[in-house]
């Protein structure tokens, strides 16, 4: 299936409250899941996280796979 994104502003409050409502493991989850590291995270902007990251993160909550610490 291709889906195609449209440019995806999202703060990085927004982006991390998606993985975890506990916000003591939001950042470690995301990097968990997004495959990069807790230190890549804190280099994003406040406001805007990179444009990628957004879609990679909305493909993820499509999917189903959000949030990460969900009841299954």
């Amino acid at each position: 299936m291709l889906i195609k994104f449209e440019a995806i502003a999202m703060k990085k409050a927004d982006a991390l409250s998606k993985f975890s409502s506990d916000p003591k493991r939001q950042i470690a989850l995301a990097a968990q899941m997004l495959g990069i590291t807790k230190e890549a995270i804190y280099q994003w902007d406040e406001h805007e996280i990179p444009e990628y990251r957004a879609a990679q993160i909305e493909l993820m909550v499509l999917r189903g796979e959000l949030p990460a610490d969900k009841e299954k």
